[in-house]
């Protein structure tokens, strides 16, 4: 009897010591899954200060007047949802959708202390999105469909003779855009995400109004930068920079109420924000 309860001490012993360093590399992977394990939600909110300037080229007869507007504060959110990930792993976890919105804030437009209009700046935009995980680094493709308005309206005459009438067109961009943005964290209290992204632009909205230009094309482009700083589990600090550029063909002809060569509308955007990430 002795010497059985021997033998299933040392079995014991022998269990114990075996299974006990992969219990511990359990424990480690779970502690590193706060950092490995893949995000099935991203969602932030925040404020911008951003600024919008539009010019054109080869104004022929020299009347197109532009547009400047140097800042205006802006809401801004963005929610990235990966439904796979939640419970599920592998191919699951790459998939999900995004959805972006901006809107401006009390802003107002005024030309000369002559007029003054009320002015909308509102950018909508969902996505598809497909994501490849190394360690701390992800990168994200996305193709989806945007709006991105900047319009003008109920004009206040600041002067009793004047009659008002917009010099500026009214412009709403519909497009598709293709973008990708890498995010990766060297650090454990800091990183960073940067990216890029086209704007096939398949309308402009008052720009190819008929008093404007209305055989124009345009497309355009974004780039961004932000830094991140984690705050507590699953809470995180964000600060970051965009410039958005449109690039219009205007495409006059004899005939036209005006003519032009082209035009540039040009966004930057300064962002601070708090953000949800787990």
């Amino acid at each position: 009897m002795s010497r059985a309860l021997a033998h299933a001490a040392l079995a014991a012993a022998a269990f114990t010591s075996f299974a006990a360093p992969e219990a511990r590399a359990e424990e480690c992977c779970e502690d590193a899954c706060e950092c490995t394990q893949p995000a099935a939600v991203d969602v932030s909110v925040g404020l911008q200060t951003f600024s919008r300037h539009l010019r054109y080229t080869d104004d022929v007869y020299g009347y197109l007047r532009a547009y400047a507007l140097p800042a205006a504060p802006a809401f801004a959110g963005e929610l990235r949802l990966f439904p796979g990930a939640v419970r599920g792993h592998g191919l699951a976890t790459a998939f999900g959708v995004g959805l972006r919105y901006d809107r401006s804030m009390g802003l107002e437009s005024e030309r000369a202390s002559i007029v003054r209009y009320q002015t909308v700046h509102q950018i909508l935009q969902l996505d598809l999105l497909g994501r490849y995980r190394s360690g701390r680094t992800e990168v994200v493709g996305a193709a989806g469909i945007g709006q991105h308005r900047f319009v003008l309206r109920n004009a206040e005459p600041l002067t009793p003779d004047f009659n008002p009438v917009t010099d500026t067109p009214n412009l709403t961009y519909a497009y598709v855009d293709l973008g990708v943005d890498v995010r990766f964290q060297p650090w454990d209290h800091f990183g960073m995400r940067t990216g890029a992204s086209y704007l096939a632009t398949f309308s402009t909205g008052g720009m190819q109004a008929d008093v404007w230009f209305p055989h124009s094309e345009a497309g355009g482009l974004t780039l961004s930068l932000e830094g991140f700083v984690p705050l507590t589990k699953g809470l995180e600090l964000r600060g970051g920079f965009e410039y958005r550029r449109y690039f219009h063909a205007l495409r006059s002809e004899a005939g036209d109420e005006v003519i032009a060569g082209g035009a540039l509308d040009q966004f930057t955007a300064l962002e601070l924000s708090l953000a949800y990430r787990r």
